[in-house]
């Protein structure tokens, strides 16, 4: 809940701040200067409209099951207008010189900014243990098949496992938070990967249901191709926007980070 009124409250603060100040001098550039740079843009919505993790429990919650598709478009309706009315009237005010962060765009940095950015940080604070629960039992879970964890079924190795998973988890995240410049870097890496769980997985589900169930008809032919396609362009796209990334990285002249205080 208090996530969900973190980013409320940002998406309401943007656009007032916008329409209150108008800024004049504001260089807006309406073009890529290549072609190319549409890809990416790919990872970053990869990964704001990523919500794996959070369908299946929200799809259990749910008192109508049926109900489910509305709750979804719903949702993705929101998500939209929300996103778009942040990065439009955010761009607006700062133009190409918008911070990776766009908090970090308002310097000197007002009161209402800064609540702001407490706010989203004791959101990314909750939200934290849930993203690592999900990612330890899926570390867990793999390990579970390997032939160490057959050797010995003794409860204090399964603690110690989760508790060496939990350690890496954090400092590796924490590290990642302390020395890259900016959050785009990881958005982009982890969009990419987003890509994955949106159209490989998903088309590689499609495939094997249609192989375990396949009856020669138009049906099936049509839903294997969307599978392999669904694949193919996953491919594409997780290969292609890590390299841009990469070399856009590699080759980026300012990678100061902005300090909050």
């Amino acid at each position: 809940m208090l996530g969900v009124l973190a980013i409320i409250y940002v998406v309401i603060m943007v656009p007032i701040e916008y329409f209150t100040k108008r800024p004049a001098d504001v260089i807006v550039k309406k073009s890529p200067e290549s072609w190319t740079d549409i890809f990416l843009v790919l990872p970053t919505m990869c990964f704001c409209y990523q919500a794996h993790v959070n369908a299946v429990p929200v799809f259990v919650s749910l008192k109508n099951r049926a109900d489910c598709i509305k709750a979804t478009l719903a949702s993705t309706i929101i998500l939209i207008l929300s996103y778009c009315s942040v990065a439009i009237c955010g761009y607006l005010t700062f133009g190409t010189k918008v911070d990776h962060d766009i908090l970090m765009s308002y310097q000197p940095i007002p009161s209402v900014v800064l609540i702001a950015i407490i706010m989203v940080a004791i959101k990314t604070y909750t939200a934290y243990p849930v993203n690592l629960f999900c990612g330890r039992t899926a570390i867990d879970s793999l390990s579970n098949e390997t032939a160490a964890s057959l050797i010995t079924t003794d409860p204090r190795y399964s603690i110690k496992r989760r508790f060496l998973i939990v350690c890496v988890w954090f400092f590796s995240t924490l590290a990642a938070a302390v020395f890259l410049p900016n959050i785009s870097i990881a958005i982009h890496y982890l969009g990419a990967l987003a890509a994955s769980f949106i159209f490989i997985f998903p088309g590689l589900c499609l495939y094997f249901h249609v192989d375990q169930n396949w009856v020669n008809s138009w049906g099936n032919i049509i839903s294997a191709c969307i599978a392999i396609f669904y694949v193919a362009i996953g491919v594409f796209v997780t290969v292609l926007t890590l390299l841009q990334s990469l070399i856009a990285d590699i080759s980026a002249e300012d990678t100061s980070a902005t300090k909050t205080c």
